[in-house]
Order: C-alpha cells, then structure tokens, then sequence
C-alpha cells in the first residue's frame, strides 16, 4: 500500500472518530504537541481534543441531532490531507447539510498515526448557509 492511500485511510478514520463515544479513540491519532487552528485561535496538546468535545457539546444542546454525514479526501500534499467533512444538521423539522474541512498533518515518517497539525479552513459560503438556516429555525447562534 503506497503512502498517499496509507495517509488518506488514516485521516479520514480520524475525522471519523469525531464524533460522540468515539473522541477517545480520535484521541489515539492526536500527537502530544499536536496543533489546532481553529477560528482564528491556535490550540495545543490535549486541548485539541477537548475542543472538539467542547465543539460537539455545544451543538448538542442547542440542535435535535447531527449526524455525521461523510468525510473526503480532497488531496494529498507531502503529509498533509485535506479532507471536506459534511454534517447533517437536525432542528425539528429541518434538515440543513453543512460542509466544513479539515487540514490535517502527520508526522513524517511512514505510519502515518501522529497527527501534529489540523486547520479548519472553512467551505466558501457554508458558514453563512449554516447561520442563516439557523435564523430560519429560530436559534441564535453566538
């Protein structure tokens, strides 16, 4: 198995992971001085993780249910993957599909299971869909 197919099996069985009951085996691919980039703030260590967790906590209390849509790979640079992410999003009677991806970067070396960057870079467009479908469902997001 070449290290391209090797890379993008391991970012997207970590983006995967991301989500309830399955964050501590997310935690397993994070390595210890792993960096975050998220909303224009750089996070460290175990707080990658905990953001997550954070980030999912807080959806869950204000939306009915998300569902973790599917994860792909956009492309490969060294050992870097770009990988867009779609999540359903539930509020009663609504449903809304939100893009999002994540950049995620391996150690380099040739198992790829050390993660020591992830960037959230945005879909164009996606963030205002999102907050207006969430206007149109009466939740105010801040």
């Amino acid at each position: 198995m070449g290290k391209d197919l090797r890379l993008a099996r391991a970012a997207t069985e970590f983006v995967d992971l991301l989500t309830p009951g399955n964050f501590h085996l997310a935690g397993f691919f994070i390595s210890p001085d792993c960096e975050y980039v998220y909303a224009g703030k750089i996070l460290q260590g175990k707080a990658v993780l905990q953001s997550f967790i954070d980030n999912h906590e807080n959806a869950a209390k204000k939306l009915d249910r998300i569902q973790y849509d599917s994860s792909e790979v956009e492309r490969i640079e060294g050992s870097t993957v770009s990988v867009l992410v779609a999540d359903r999003i539930y509020i009663k009677d609504k449903v809304h599909l939100y893009r999002d991806r994540l950049i995620v970067t391996f150690a380099e070396d040739d198992d790829p299971k050390s993660i020591v960057r992830i960037e959230n870079k945005r879909v164009d467009g996606e963030r205002d869909k999102l907050m207006d479908f969430f206007k149109s469902c009466g939740i105010d997001w801040t």
